[in-house]
């Protein structure tokens, strides 16, 4: 079961950074890079590991050293559970990423966002910890265009996404501000 976790983890990785390497070659003619992209993040989040409350609690129980959300301090993980906004099913609507982004490095920002299926989003939380190959490989990690499965400062209020600092609104959870008029 641990190296299945790790396997998982590792082939998430290897999937974003050289699903973004190869997007020219792979996508066709009539679909654009940015189109690719758009449709590789949708995949991420559709099969994220943790999409509910119910989810982040089980992932916080696991206390195994693969568990990237052990990269956090415990405060953190108590705030990521806290601030973070669900729905009346208990869906992620919002997630709280201010603690990702000042106590992890891109690479394991990377990591922590990966369960969620957010992992585009480490290139975008930069907070300077740059001592690794993997964290210069994430900060490169940059997706043409704007984020489309989740918007960056902004959570989801009222079924809507609303400007909000250190917040990633969940958009197939919620509405984009596009979609709100």
């Amino acid at each position: 079961m641990k190296y299945a976790k790790k396997l998982l983890i590792a082939g998430l990785f290897v999937q974003a950074i050289c699903g973004s390497a190869f997007a020219a070659t792979e996508a066709s003619t009539t679909e654009s890079v940015a189109a690719y992209a758009a449709r590789q993040e949708s995949i991420q989040a559709d099969t994220a590991l943790i999409q509910t409350k119910k989810d982040l609690r089980a992932f916080f129980a696991l206390k195994t050293g693969s568990n990237p959300l052990n990269l956090l301090s415990q405060e953190a993980k108590s705030r990521l559970l806290d601030r973070s906004l669900y729905d009346a099913a208990g869906r992620i609507t919002t997630i709280y990423t201010g603690d990702i982004e000042q106590e992890l490095s891109p690479g394991n920002s990377y990591k922590v966002l990966a369960l969620f299926g957010a992992q585009s989003l480490a290139a975008w939380l930069n907070n300077g910890k740059v001592a690794t190959k993997l964290d210069m490989s994430v900060l490169d990690y940059v997706q043409a265009g704007e984020i489309r499965p989740y918007l960056r400062n902004s959570y989801c209020n009222g079924g809507y996404c609303t400007d909000g600092d250190r917040l990633v609104c969940v958009v197939k959870n919620c509405t984009p501000p596009h979609l709100n008029q």
